[in-house]
């Protein structure tokens, strides 16, 4: 299908730019609303392993490869306050004027799940004439310690019911984004690059720049994410063994070797497979065991000998883990219908084999440590030694 461009504002959030023009003071209407609260539950979902954000120049509060603080936070030298409870009313004051993006201080940070949105988002930087937007890789567990992290969505439900929005906020769709509390610690970045040597970084591993398409991403016309998406399937590039190992040597040109945590490896290689609609055809047991060793062979280069043989086994689960968990929707660990047809998908094509019962509590460590109660006790997933 060709790729048209769209009137849609879905790109809304994720800067946290001023907008170019605002309404008069003397048009200022202050209303009275009754919020439903937002649920503790509701507003700190299973958290992901990754959060991804995108700044540049122009982006309001402390943003650097040291970690980043709230515009409203900047000058505090004693310390921050803990977050607001979930179902405090301050939540919609602050997340009002952030997704709006009134031209006032806020104390969130802004972070997304979605790594192609983010390089999206880059590149229209970019193009409007951003001398250097970056892309930091966060440990969402580490941004998130002290319930600091609030997943938007449900709180911009509630505040589009009230029709308070301008700028085209009502039309925001962001599922993908979430907000810190104050500050993100340089310990929670992973790995912090411009766009232009990411880009450099891709177009040196053939297969990888043919199967992320920098050059669909850097498009200056407006395509919406769901014509990206169609686009994306119907040209997907097939998993190979080539992108299995440009994969790989991604990574590691990202600073994440074969030691980053076995939730980090699968959340990237998930995140790849998910966002770029990697094609995933059935394969064997066997076949699917020596793509994976591949995986991790590469992964492991350069390491010593005996620490690479310790590692080799965890790689393989990741990335076999992360391969099934990236057939699934975006988000599809927060709901039991989603996650149960990730798993349909993993088995059709052989990442996932019926069981006898048993491997419950295995799945769930691994695979989804604080998922939803799904029962998941009838899928093996290949990879799993019980």
């Amino acid at each position: 299908m060709p790729l048209t461009p769209s009137s849609n504002t879905d790109d809304m959030l994720i800067f946290d730019t001023p907008p170019s023009s605002r309404r008069p003071i003397s048009e200022h209407v202050v209303q009275s609303y009754e919020y439903v609260p937002v649920t503790k539950e509701a507003a700190h979902p299973t958290l992901p392993a990754l959060f991804y954000r995108v700044y540049d120049e122009n982006s309001h509060g402390v943003n650097d490869s040291n970690g980043f603080v709230a515009s409203q936070c900047v000058y505090t030298q004693g310390g921050y306050p803990p977050a607001p409870e979930a179902s405090s009313p301050l939540m919609y004051m602050y997340l009002e004027n952030h997704i709006n993006r009134n031209p006032v201080s806020t104390p969130f940070i802004s972070v997304s799940v979605d790594p192609r949105w983010v390089i999206r988002m880059a590149f229209k930087s970019s193009s409007k004439g951003s001398k250097y937007p970056r892309i930091a890789i966060i440990d969402a567990a580490k941004a998130a310690e002290g319930d600091k992290a609030f997943f938007v969505p449900p709180y911009h439900k509630e505040l589009k019911n009230k029709q308070i929005f301008t700028e085209g906020a009502w039309r925001y769709s962001g599922s993908h984004e979430w907000v810190i509390w104050a500050d993100i610690p340089k310990s929670a970045i992973i790995y912090d690059v411009a766009i232009q040597d990411l880009q450099a970084k891709v177009e040196n591993l053939p297969a990888v720049s043919q199967a992320l398409r920098f050059d669909i991403l850097s498009t200056t016309q407006k395509i919406s994410n769901t014509n990206l998406m169609a686009y994306l399937k119907e040209q997907q590039a097939p998993l190979s063994s080539s992108l299995t190992a440009g994969f790989a040597q991604l990574l590691l040109k990202l600073g994440v070797d074969a030691t980053a945590p076995e939730k980090v490896i699968r959340k990237l290689v998930s995140d790849l497979i998910q966002g770029w609609q990697i094609g995933i055809k059935a394969d064997s047991n066997g076949r699917w065991r020596r793509l994976a060793g591949l995986f991790a062979y590469e992964l492991t280069e350069g390491m010593d000998t005996a620490d690479a043989e310790g590692r080799l086994e965890v790689v393989e689960r990741a990335f076999l883990h992360g391969l099934a968990s990236g057939m699934g929707d975006m988000n599809w660990a927060k709901n039991q219908i989603l996650t149960r047809r990730m798993m349909k998908r993993a088995e059709k094509v052989g990442l996932a084999v019926a069981a006898e019962g048993g491997t419950r509590r295995l799945l769930e460590a691994v695979v989804i440590p604080s998922g939803p109660s799904v029962d998941l006790s009838q899928y093996r997933f290949v990879g799993n030694s019980g």
